[in-house]
């Protein structure tokens, strides 16, 4: 398929039996980051992880409310 990407998750130290918090920024391509995320605490809980809390900073597909221009009114 076109467009394929690879991920891999490589943990440097244990984390058997211990809280894990996963940090993961919402910018870039959000199904990407989600996916990136996914396999990480996959990763996590593969390696006896005790619980694997994600923190996402940011929400990346909640809706941003754009301010209205301000009106100004002219007085004739």
């Amino acid at each position: 398929m076109i467009g394929m990407r690879r991920c891999s998750v490589e943990i440097g130290e244990s984390v058997r039996g211990e809280d894990v918090f996963i940090v993961q920024s919402g910018c870039g391509e959000v199904n990407d980051m989600i996916m990136e995320l996914l396999i990480m605490i996959n990763a996590c809980k593969i390696a006896s992880a005790s619980r694997v809390t994600a923190v996402i900073p940011c929400f990346p597909y909640a809706r941003q409310d754009k301010k209205d221009k301000v009106n100004l009114m002219s007085l004739v």
